[in-house]
């Protein structure tokens, strides 16, 4: 996608240039290869506000990088950031801004001490936020990578049964991500069942699947440098009473929460939505609910999740918020009177998202349905 790369290139440039720098040295990984196509462990880019951008990685990169970025000068150096400082002072660039969130105190200290090197100024998160809106390109492969995530599930339930442990099932699910086309996995795939619901980042053990358990899934595949990220909670046999409560709540929340996440609302706003119908439930929140982070190839994910206890067991919806969002969690509602009706369980909508889509973008093909799906199996 060279042209799309381009473009993407010429909207950074322009805000290089209105804040004052002659260039910008671009050493985030995901950033370098949002502009330049690149997947790299080692890359970086020199991009001046008025001339062709530079492109640097090592010889391990020569070939992708030709192939990947061919309308881009080509410099090949095992210390790629000196290269660049080094070639920005020979063509007059004297200010370059640098990603002070990504460079190391080494790395900006090895950089100021070139003699006649460019003067360094911070560039800020400017390409996080151009990479905040996204094009076509970007859309589709969050479809993909949400479609491999939700087929995969598919592929995975039926080998839920009393005596498979939490850490089979994350394998078998893993596996099938990457059998229907995923690069790899977009973050360590969550299986948490029984009482290890309760741990919002359980990692997958030994413990063997029991008649009565609520599996908590947490995974997502990655695509193209794009990251899916969905929950899903089953029951292995038929749900008890206080089960159908909890996951009715919970449903409920999240859907609440997707209703209050319109343009222009404030995170805390959505936060406070899904929050204040469990408050309202009667049953206690926990007091400071994290966001997840999987980091990835191009770009950050973010995750909010709300959760009701009862029991030492979590009911457990994920919801997925934009790339570069903060997600602080939001206060709870002042409790009150509230038309309840408005907020009863519904059937669930398709809810397969990733955060680097718009905050809860749907796809075809999720299984995905209310009353969960039921396990049956005998041991």
């Amino acid at each position: 996608m060279p042209e799309t790369h381009a473009a993407r290139r010429a909207r950074a440039q322009e805000l290089i240039a209105a804040g004052g720098a002659d260039a910008a040295l671009i050493t985030s990984l995901a950033n370098v290869r949002y502009l330049t196509g690149l997947a790299s462990s080692n890359a970086a880019l020199l991009l001046p506000a008025g001339a062709p951008g530079v492109l640097a990685t090592d010889s391990r990169y020569t070939e992708a990088a030709t192939r990947d970025a061919p309308d881009l000068e080509l410099v090949t150096e095992r210390f790629i950031e000196p290269a660049l400082a080094r070639l920005a002072a020979a063509r007059g660039l004297r200010t370059v801004a640098f990603e002070a969130q990504v460079m190391t105190v080494e790395q900006h200290q090895a950089l100021t001490s070139l003699d006649g090197g460019p003067a360094l100024v911070p560039l800020g998160r400017v390409i996080e936020e151009l990479r905040m809106v996204k094009d076509e390109a970007e859309i589709a492969l969050l479809a993909r990578a949400c479609a491999i995530t939700d087929q995969a599930l598919s592929d995975a339930l039926p080998g839920i049964a009393p005596g498979r442990t939490e850490r089979q099932l994350a394998i078998l699910l893993e596996r099938a991500m990457i059998d229907r086309g995923a690069e790899a996995v977009a973050f360590d795939t969550i299986v948490a069942s029984g009482p290890n619901g309760a741990i919002p980042h359980h990692a997958p053990a030994g413990r063997p699947f029991a008649a009565g358990d609520l599996i908590t899934i947490d995974c997502g595949a990655r695509y193209g440098g794009y990251h899916a990220d969905m929950t899903r909670t089953v029951a292995l046999g038929a749900p008890a009473a206080w089960q159908r409560e909890i996951y009715e709540i919970v449903a409920a929340a999240q859907l609440a929460g997707i209703e209050a996440a319109t343009a222009g609302a404030d995170v805390s706003t959505v936060d406070a939505a899904a929050r204040g119908l469990i408050a309202d439930t009667g049953f206690p929140l926990p007091s400071n609910p994290g966001s997840t982070c999987p980091a990835g190839a191009a770009s950050e994910s973010r995750t909010l999740s709300w959760c009701a206890p009862i029991g030492g067991v979590w009911g457990h919806r994920g919801l997925g918020c934009p790339q570069g969002a903060l997600c602080p969690p939001g206060p709870a509602p002042t409790p009150g009177r509230r038309d309840h009706a408005r907020y009863s369980p519904r059937p669930r909508r398709n809810s397969s998202f990733s955060s680097q889509d718009e905050p809860f973008r749907t796809h075809a093909g999720d299984t995905t349905q209310w009353p969960p799906p039921t396990i049956s199996r005998t041991a």
